[in-house]
């Protein structure tokens, strides 16, 4: 009778209820990355070049780019299509390896640091063709292709 009557007292007892408990992390991350605002290909044309008339011909680009807040970045280019021996060079469309006019593309910044997403960078390219680069040259259209690159 005794087995019975604490068998009866222990299964009405009520016990306290235990939580369970688990750490969830949430993790993320913030990539270091550069892209351009706008990546479309920029075109800079040069003003008319006329022989006989020795003046330097220029154009200026504005190009912007976005790079992840305090992310260095490099500002660089290539010598281009036509590039020979570090010297950048425009061609003659319809012309041979030696019509080509020599130009200098320079950026005005080459390094810095990202400000995040909403704030952009700006490099702005100055294209020169020096007055007497061009007064032996073949009449026709010129053109190179250059590749910048903006790089964290």
């Amino acid at each position: 009778m005794k087995k019975i009557i604490l068998a009866t007292l222990f299964a009405s007892a009520t016990f306290p209820a235990i939580a369970a408990n688990v750490n969830v992390h949430i993790l993320g991350k913030v990539l270091p990355v550069c892209t351009f605002v706008s990546p479309s290909d920029v075109t800079m044309t040069i003003p008319d070049m006329t022989p006989g008339i020795v003046a330097d011909k220029q154009i200026t680009a504005d190009i912007s780019f976005w790079c992840s807040k305090g992310t260095s970045y490099t500002v660089a280019m290539n010598d281009g299509l036509n590039g020979a021996e570090g010297k950048k060079n425009i061609k003659l469309a319809s012309g041979d390896a030696s019509d080509l006019i020599e130009y200098n593309l320079k950026a005005d910044k080459t390094e810095g640091v990202g400000e995040g997403g909403l704030k952009e960078n700006k490099v702005i390219l100055t294209a020169t063709v020096a007055g007497d680069a061009y007064q032996n040259a073949k009449a026709g259209d010129y053109a190179d292709t250059v590749v910048l690159t903006v790089a964290p």
